[in-house]
């Protein structure tokens, strides 16, 4: 049953990060479903071989958010700078599940961190959340913003100093939130950790506030 629960919400989890990507690209998700049905298989098989294959779930997310990059260059065909740049979507995932819906749930006593690192009942619960709140997030971000045009193919050129600043941001952002990751499913020290994130949300924000400037 537990792997059955892993699977499933492990799918579910991708689907909302290429929901929440593609919202924020003038292609629209739809357009796209085969594509991100496969990845998210892959994308889950790899989690899966990393949990209960190799016993590696420590360092899954740096070996995921580099596949998820992979995967926005050979199968969605983006450009591979923009892809490393979009590959922050899995990072603001990860922010959002952990910083912001788990430490709600921890204020409200429905879930605790201890809970969520054992996978018991409560990392569900979650995990559910997380996914509602994020497929509602790019729901309301497709009917109010636009998208951005991203380019495909190999002859796309990345000759922007800005987009060379973006990604110096995203890379800095990838990480700095994986190291506080790591730190915070390793217990490591509290201060630490209390740092990296202030770190991600201040990266987070320069890099909304320049991809909002852009947009205008």
């Amino acid at each position: 049953m537990e792997i059955i629960l892993f699977v499933v919400g492990s799918v579910l989890e991708y689907m909302a990060i290429f929901a929440f990507l593609f919202s924020l690209i003038k292609s629209g998700s739809r357009e796209y479903f085969t594509e991100i049905f496969i990845s998210c298989l892959m994308l889950t098989f790899v989690s899966f071989a990393m949990r209960y294959g190799f016993q590696l779930e420590k360092y899954s997310s740096f070996v995921q958010i580099a596949i998820f990059s992979l995967l926005l260059r050979s199968v969605f065909h983006f450009h591979l700078l923009y892809s490393i740049l979009l590959s922050s979507i899995y990072v603001i995932y990860g922010f959002w599940q952990v910083f912001v819906v788990l430490s709600v749930l921890e204020w409200l006593n429905i879930v605790s961190l201890e809970q969520v690192l054992s996978r018991e009942g409560p990392y569900y619960i979650l995990q559910a959340i997380t996914i509602l709140s994020v497929f509602f997030m790019a729901k309301g971000i497709r009917s109010l913003v636009p998208g951005f045009d991203i380019p495909h193919g190999k002859a796309v050129v990345f000759k922007n100093k800005m987009n060379f600043i973006l990604l110096g941001l995203v890379v800095s952002l990838i990480f700095i939130f994986s190291m506080g990751y790591y730190l915070l499913i390793t217990g490591g020290n509290g201060s630490e950790i209390i740092v990296m994130l202030a770190l991600s949300l201040f990266i987070i924000i320069i890099f909304s506030y320049i991809i909002a400037r852009r947009a205008h």
